[in-house]
């Protein structure tokens, strides 16, 4: 027998398929195998005529290259070998988070943007939010500094209308809300962010976008670990260290990669010192050619101060929060057939909250408004702490804000099963689901649990080579608010000259946090009769490459329309006391104009453009702008990398205009417009060190995102990275 298995794996053919993460066949990838080379054909199989056993190659645009032990034969005769591809990670052209399959963004009838691994190492791994305000159609807000509330508002949606993932585990609260000022970049190699209702595949938190973000996987091949250690070193105490360490054992079949990364700093603020440590580790075996499983966990400890309304000086010096978050994702992925793949996963997702402000404190401020000098409508000049201003002087305004002492604290979590299936066919594939979700809260003394079921069905068509229409819905029944339907659909041309051009519908579906519902908070009470919001959406969009590809442009014209809009109110303009409501309609449209250019290898110059009306529709602020969303935004950045190169570097700048806000103690209901300049370098000094350095606001800007909120001025630091 042995002498038989021997004699076939010198003569027989090596034969095999090939498929995407998702399991989907790979058509036209290129097999090499010694001198024998072959093409899979379009059920993903490929034959080497001839071949003996080898470490084989396989190529495909959109994916990395993968190097595999190809065998002709195995103890049971001629070997079927089963090649997974992964997702490239230097290419911006392929996402999976627009419709659960890796697809070409000009195919996949969405707006989106791509950040790889070597954006994030050009970015000295930077924080999430960094990467996503450079994003059209995205405006990102910080209230406060240094662990301060980072929200995300997409294409004028609310700012918990955007599902944050971790390799499929959803990151939000129930409900939507997320702080992404604790999303670190360590341990990611890639970003992906989507604009649009996406409910149709993630249910009903995903109303106007997605981010997700995927953890760093380790080589199955590299018996020895290989890692990485940086230590940074900055402005206002900063001290930011990241270890990561990965690799393969068990014969090829374990990989593994872990990270830790802890960030702090003291603020330029009284009580404004900030700490999170972060742990991210993926380990996947392969239990046959055709089944794997995969372990995906994060977890984050973060303690910020809470100084309050820093620009008018009135800091408040006890308030502290702490932030516990722990999330878990097991999934195991079969390829049954060169047709059919599936997957089963358990995903769990927790946050414990305590804030704590043990005094009542109270401050007398001041402020000069347009009466008295030259400046636009609302917008103070002269801020005074604890003392009147002058007599006499004209545009005086006097409050007196009071900080209520207390304390609160939130759990929640959610757990999930669910299953995927995925058919190929001749003209594409079908995507079909199942998900069962609990969802828990306790605000002391309250105690929540709901519980949501969703069934999803997706469709990819390729029809000839110039048509592309994908679409899909999800229906979502919730114990507490019942059944609804998440439709989307999009198709899309390829003209001539290397132009697509796309137009989709689509509705989203965004139920109340269960913080909206239920916080027995006297300074914000919940609203137990919340309905869930909907958003319906439509965007055309075009896009175009030029030279040979070096030159992208993308312009999308998009409208919204919310229904039953969920939006905080205040009640006590003094007390700042409020709660959220219904306020029925509202709609936002606008238009994002993006592009990149590769002057030359390793050069790329890339810009955004995003103009956004806003206006209720309906309720007491019938004709206003919706709160924080900047009529007009932009962004701009030159990235220098080349690949043999021992330096980089990126600076950029970001553009933001004037904008509604709803902090009004003088009547003062704007934040002026700003401009924020970044820089981002490194330079190899050995092969296996690097030093590496970045400046915020390098034009020293004085600035608020949210109104009252002063912004870091000016700040630096630089460090040292090993690598090995």
């Amino acid at each position: 027998m042995t002498s038989i298995l021997l004699f076939l794996s010198f003569f027989a053919d090596v034969r095999g398929v090939v498929t995407d993460p998702a399991g989907q066949l790979v058509e036209n990838a290129k097999v090499t195998c010694g001198t024998a080379s072959a093409t899979t054909d379009a059920s993903g199989k490929f034959v080497l005529t001839g071949a003996q056993d080898c470490t084989g190659s396989v190529i495909k645009e959109g994916f990395a290259k993968a190097s595999v032990l190809l065998k002709a034969s195995d103890a049971k005769g001629p070997a079927e070998n089963r090649v997974a591809l992964t997702v490239a990670t230097l290419t911006e052209r392929v996402v999976v988070s627009a419709t659960g399959t890796p697809v070409a963004l000009e195919e996949a009838g969405i707006s989106g943007d791509v950040f790889t691994e070597k954006d994030l190492e050009v970015r000295q791994y930077a924080p999430v939010s960094d990467l996503l305000r450079d994003v059209a159609g995205l405006n990102v807000t910080q209230a406060g500094s240094n662990g301060g509330v980072i929200s995300v508002f997409p294409r004028g949606g609310n700012s918990n209308t955007t599902l944050v993932m971790l390799d499929g585990i959803p990151l939000t609260d129930p409900g939507g809300a997320m702080n992404f000022a604790n999303l670190s970049g360590a341990g990611l190699s890639r970003v992906e962010s989507v604009r649009g209702p996406e409910g149709s595949l993630y249910g009903a938190e995903a109303s106007s976008g997605v981010v997700q973000l995927f953890s760093k996987q380790g080589d199955a091949e590299a018996r020895m670990p290989h890692g990485s250690l940086s230590y940074e070193r900055g402005s206002f105490s900063t001290d930011h260290w990241i270890a990561g360490l990965g690799g393969g054992a068990l014969g090829n079949r374990l990989d593994y990669y872990a990270t830790v990364d802890q960030n702090r700093s003291t603020g330029p603020f009284p009580n404004n010192v900030y700490r999170i440590i972060t742990g991210t580790a993926n380990v996947g075996y392969r239990i046959s050619n055709s089944t794997s499983v995969r372990a995906t966990t994060r977890n984050y400890d973060a303690i910020s101060g809470t100084p309050g309304l820093t620009f008018y000086k009135a800091f408040n010096l006890d308030g502290l929060g702490h932030d516990r978050d722990h999330a878990l994702n097991v999934k195991v992925e079969d390829v049954r057939s060169a047709h059919f793949s599936q997957r089963a996963y358990y995903t769990y997702h927790q946050l414990r909250s305590i804030n704590t402000d043990p005094k009542t404190e109270s401050y007398v401020v001041a402020a000069l408004t347009t009466s008295a000098l030259p400046l636009r409508a609302g917008t103070p000049a002269v801020v005074y702490l604890n003392q009147l201003v002058p007599v006499g002087t004209a545009g005086a305004v006097q409050r007196t804000i009071t900080v209520f002492g207390g304390g609160f604290q939130s759990f929640t979590d959610r757990s999930s099963f669910g299953y995927q299936g995925t058919v190929t066919h001749k003209y594409g594939s079908f995507l079909f689901g199942y998900e069962n979700e609990r969802q828990g809260g306790e605000f002391l003394p309250v105690t929540v649990k709901r519980r949501n079921n969703g069934f999803s069905a997706f469709e990819q068509l390729k029809i000839g080579k110039r048509i592309f229409m994908s679409g899909g819905t999800r229906v979502e029944h919730s114990n507490i608010y019942g059944s609804r339907l998440a439709p989307r659909g999009s198709i899309t041309f390829l003209l001539p000259t290397n132009t697509y051009l796309r137009m989709s519908l689509a509705r989203g579906i965004q139920e109340p946090s269960m913080l909206q519902t239920n916080s027995p908070n006297p300074g914000f009470p919940g609203n137990a009769t919340l309905k869930p919001e909907k958003t319906d959406t439509f965007e055309a969009g075009l896009t175009r490459t030029w030279m040979g590809g070096r030159l992208r442009s993308e312009f999308a014209y998009f409208r919204n329309l919310f229904t039953d809009l969920i939006q905080f109110k205040t009640i006590d303009p003094v007390t700042f006391v409020g709660s959220w409501f219904n306020v029925d309609k509202a709609y936002s449209r606008g238009y994002e104009a993006s592009g990149s250019f590769r002057i030359v290898d390793g050069v790329q110059l890339k810009g955004s453009y995003t103009h956004l009306y806003t206006r209720w529709i309906t309720g007491s602020e019938l004709g206003q702008q919706l709160s924080r969303r900047p009529p007009n935004q932009g962004a701009i950045s030159l990235q220098v990398a080349p690949e043999k190169a021992k330096w980089n570097f990126l600076i950029g700048a970001r553009f933001v205009g004037e904008r509604r806000d709803t902090f009004n103690t003088f009547g003062i209901n704007r934040s002026a417009g700003y401009q924020y300049v970044f820089l981002d370098g490194a330079y190899q000094i050995h092969k296996n060190v690097a030093l590496f350095a970045r400046v915020n606001n390098l034009s020293n800007e004085s600035y608020q995102e949210v109104t009252g909120y002063a912004q870091w001025g000016r700040n630096a630091s630089g460090g040292l990275r090993m690598s090995w």
